[in-house]
């Protein structure tokens, strides 16, 4: 048996009673009082038929609303799904450009032992591992990431609020966490490539290349001002990128289900 539907029914028979009880005490009270009128049968009927109806209304309602909330949620299910496989994934399977700092630093002290070829060697050894370090050890191009920052993530999630979901809080926290984390990675990355660059000025180029005996020793200093402002940046960036990772094993998405992630809205 529906005990809450068995409720309810009772419960409208006894407003329906009340109602009418009312309506006779009211009828006892005033019946003698001089002023008062009572009114036709009909006029009272109708009072009844608006109060029912609006009994009923407000019954509807609260049926519309038990009914909408799952239906939006089911009709949300799927986007959850898209959100999770695409836009999360994305950020789970983040891969990010590495500069080994200590090949870079191997090139440029290669570099500085040629300084005593003739002039051409020199400018042709120099320009050959200059691209080398241009094109196969620094990053080339940027990436466009679907997720771009926490104010973007919040906004992704809060489109999925209108279907009764709510991004679980300490997944949220994990991924402003990895959003942060690719922030100071690239910027490490900036900085390396920044103090990089200064091998390709012409300043120090034409300074190697011409350089005479007596200038040997300050043309490689300025070689390796460069080497000392990048060192540091090797073992901060390997640190960095072995947190990243750890943080994207605790957002993963493999034996995971979207209650991992996603939590019912209650009203």
């Amino acid at each position: 048996m529906d005990f809450r539907k068995t409720n309810i029914a009772l419960l409208s028979i006894v407003a329906v009673l009340l109602i009418i009880a009312c309506l006779v005490l009211i009828k006892i009270l005033f019946t003698a009082t001089k002023g008062f009128e009572w009114g036709s049968v009909s006029d009272w009927l109708s009072t009844l038929a608006n109060l029912t109806m609006a009994g009923a209304a407000v019954y509807a309602a609260y049926i519309a609303k038990n009914w909408l909330k799952p239906n939006l949620q089911q009709q949300g299910l799927h986007k959850i799904i898209g959100f999770l496989q695409n836009d999360l994934s994305s950020l789970v399977n983040e891969r990010l450009d590495y500069i080994h700092v200590i090949t870079v630093i191997d090139r440029i002290e290669w570099i500085k032992t040629n300084i005593k070829f003739y002039p051409g060697e020199k400018q042709k050894r120099l320009k050959e591992t200059l691209n080398e370090i241009k094109n196969e050890i620094l990053p080339t191009n940027s990436k466009i990431r679907k997720i771009t920052s926490i104010k973007h993530f919040n906004s992704l999630t809060s489109d999925l609020e209108w279907y009764g979901y709510e991004f679980n809080k300490d997944k949220k926290i994990i991924v402003e966490q990895i959003l942060k984390k690719i922030k100071d990675i690239e910027l490490i990355t900036l900085n390396i490539q920044f103090q990089t660059q200064k091998l390709y000025e012409k300043d120090i180029q034409n300074a190697f290349i011409l350089a005479q005996p007596s200038e040997y020793d300050k043309v490689n200093k300025m070689f390796d001002t460069i080497i000392e402002s990048i060192t540091p940046y090797s073992n901060q960036l390997n640190d960095e990128f072995k947190e990243f990772e750890k943080l994207k094993e605790q957002l993963s998405l493999k034996s995971s289900s979207i209650t991992d992630f996603f939590e019912l809205i209650k009203y």
